[in-house]
């Protein structure tokens, strides 16, 4: 018996502002997300708050394979393979920070890191080769 396809989610899309995504592992303040390998996610990992990711490897995930949305972050020798961008910064409720340190990103089909901004509130990126 032949199954069909699941519908997309119709309220998912890659507008962080409009619409939902899904993610792999969803993290808030003061966790640490170590060592992980998350393929196949329409977000690999998607974290609010001030929180640290280090040593996980996000492959294919539809949009980004790290979304950081407001608050502080570091990532430390992350690797992103695949979708539309490697790392989303995202700032909507508050000014947003994100430290990338040795984070490799490839294989995007649009720019690896992108900022998002919205109600006057601020994303900063900074990269460490």
């Amino acid at each position: 018996m032949d199954h069909p396809l699941p519908e997309p989610d119709p309220g998912c899309g890659p507008d962080f502002f409009t619409e939902f995504q899904h993610a792999g592992i969803l993290a808030n303040t003061g966790v640490v997300v170590t060592r992980n390998r998350l393929i196949g996610n329409q977000l690999g990992i998607y974290a609010f708050g001030t929180m640290e990711t280090s040593h996980n490897t996000l492959i294919a995930n539809d949009y980004f394979g790290l979304a950081l949305q407001d608050g502080t972050f570091t990532a430390v020798k992350d690797t992103v393979r695949g979708g539309v961008g490697g790392v989303a910064v995202i700032a909507s409720a508050v000014d947003t920070a994100a430290r990338l340190d040795h984070v490799k990103i490839t294989k995007t089909s649009g720019d690896p890191i992108q900022k998002f901004e919205c109600c006057g509130f601020t994303a900063t990126v900074t990269t460490k080769p």
